[in-house]
């Protein structure tokens, strides 16, 4: 996931050697228009979704949870790094220095592991929450959900320490670029970590989690097959749909490095769909928090309390304003 960074790529000697000079000019003109008009609305609804979710978790604390609260922050800090690629991608030069170079990059994959883990997580304790039920025992306690978000906030950090590591930024072709130095094992190797600790681990856990736990509840419920499994589905499939390709892309890029193919027409490919599938992948900023908002019981009865609340105090407002208009002479004599 580091190829977004990465805007040396269109013109690297690797690339010079392997292809001749691939022309990616007209993927850089895409990129600077469509990129950038991208990220920003990711951003925007980004803070706005996960701002909103967790100022429900701080108002009204019988809500929180560690798992959505997780997510929640990792999102929100994710969608914060999206206005620096914004700008990135529009100038084609970093213009933030060395150091906002490594904490952007540090930020962005840390938030990235920790939200995809926190899914996971959520997907787990729900999981857990009824074999509870079933067997009458209690395996997930306040103290191991604690433990539990501490553990994926620190893989997360530990994860991101070789990008921080490798990330730098110097000059190519007259323009300041924020990427990475590392040799092509390395590289390799980072690409299989995004696959793997970024999509791969949280999207089985979450599978075989919601699988079981609608096979349980479905077992005692079974009119109520359908509904339990769409609800527990939902994260996962909406997960799958948004990482997944992206997730291939960067498995071809992989392939691509270790030279199974090496043509120009491939890479060109290659690198337009990394644009058009980050930007999809990057929707869970928002699409998290509004999908979580949905599926829970308690935000969507207190939404619908709130609005019921909101509603009669419109309309006590207005009736008084319309008798006020009727009868003037007495609201005057009144007064």
């Amino acid at each position: 996931m580091e190829d977004d960074l990465d805007y040396s790529d269109y013109y690297s000697s690797e690339q010079i050697q392997s292809f001749g000079l691939c022309d990616m000019k007209h993927l850089r003109d895409f990129g600077q228009k469509f990129l950038p008009m991208v990220y920003s609305v990711e951003a925007t609804l980004g803070i706005l979704a996960n701002a909103a979710l967790l100022f429900i978790f701080i108002r009204y604390t019988n809500i929180r949870k560690s798992p959505p609260l997780c997510m929640a922050i990792s999102d929100l800090i994710f969608a914060a790094t999206l206005p620096f690629f914004a700008v990135y991608a529009t100038a084609s030069s970093w213009s933030f220095g060395l150091s906002a170079c490594k904490m952007i990059t540090f930020l962005y994959t840390v938030t990235m592991y920790s939200s995809n883990f926190s899914l996971a997580f959520m997907t787990l304790e729900k999981y857990y929450t009824v074999v509870s039920v079933f067997c009458s025992v209690r395996v997930m306690g306040i103290p191991v959900r604690h433990f539990a978000a501490f553990s994926v906030w620190l893989f997360s950090v530990l994860a991101s320490v070789p990008y921080v590591y490798f990330v730098d930024t110097h000059e190519h072709d007259g323009h300041q670029i924020c990427t990475y130095h590392h040799v092509h094992e390395w590289r390799t190797a980072m690409k299989f970590e995004d696959i793997i600790v970024g999509f791969v681990v949280p999207f089985v856990i979450m599978f075989v989690c919601s699988v079981q736990l609608s096979y349980n509840i479905t077992k005692t419920y079974p009119d109520r097959k359908c509904a339990v499994f769409k609800q527990h589905m939902a994260f996962v499939v909406a997960f799958f749909i948004l990482w997944c390709p992206y997730i291939v892309v960067i498995f071809m890029h992989a392939l691509q490095e270790l030279h199974i193919w090496s043509d120009c027409t491939t890479n060109q490919n290659l690198h337009l769909a990394v644009q058009l599938t980050e930007c999809l992948a990057f929707t869970h900023v928002f699409v998290n928090p509004v999908l979580y908002a949905l599926q829970d019981k308690r935000i969507r009865r207190l939404f619908h309390t709130r609005t019921a609340e909101f509603l009669i105090e419109s309309s006590e407002h207005t009736m008084a304003v319309e008798l006020t208009a009727v009868h003037p002479a007495t609201s005057a004599e009144g007064q």
